[in-house]
């Protein structure tokens, strides 16, 4: 498995005393409203970033232990891992790349198909719509697969 680095950012401080005025900064520094589209595709791929955290927490609590247990906590770090370079590269403008910025690349997709191809082969046809619930890891997947749509 791949290893990740933790992100290279420091954060001080959460707030700034000043209010935002529905302005936020990208990664070049250029302000944009909160209701720009770019910063709203980088939150939602944040809340699907925390729906998949949720989900890993809920795989780790389960009481049968097994390798595919580890595989899809790996899996889903992966993805977040990914998501959170998806993340990076809408918060900054095409101007302001560089090299060292991460890269989104077919290969990464390819690898998401052939998970859930691997994954979906081991299932039965589902025969109608499955509504979620039946336990609090079915639920958080849930959440992570309505907030992705």
């Amino acid at each position: 498995m791949k290893k990740y680095k933790n992100p290279n950012i420091r954060i001080n401080k959460v707030y700034t005393k000043t209010g935002d005025r529905g302005i936020t900064k990208l990664v070049g520094g250029q302000e944009r409203s909160k209701s720009d589209l770019r910063i709203i595709c980088y939150g939602e791929i944040d809340e699907l970033n925390s729906f998949i955290g949720g989900c890993i927490e809920q795989i780790k609590i389960l009481k049968k232990k097994s390798d595919n247990k580890t595989k899809m906590i790996n899996i889903l770090f992966r993805i977040q891992n990914e998501l959170f370079n998806l993340g990076t590269l809408f918060a900054t403008l095409s101007e302001n790349h560089t090299s060292k910025l991460p890269k989104i690349e077919k290969s990464h997709i390819k690898n998401l198909e052939d998970d859930i191809d691997n994954f979906n082969s081991k299932l039965k046809p589902l025969k109608s719509f499955v509504l979620p619930g039946g336990s609090m890891c079915n639920t958080w997947f849930h959440l992570a697969r309505t907030v992705c749509r």
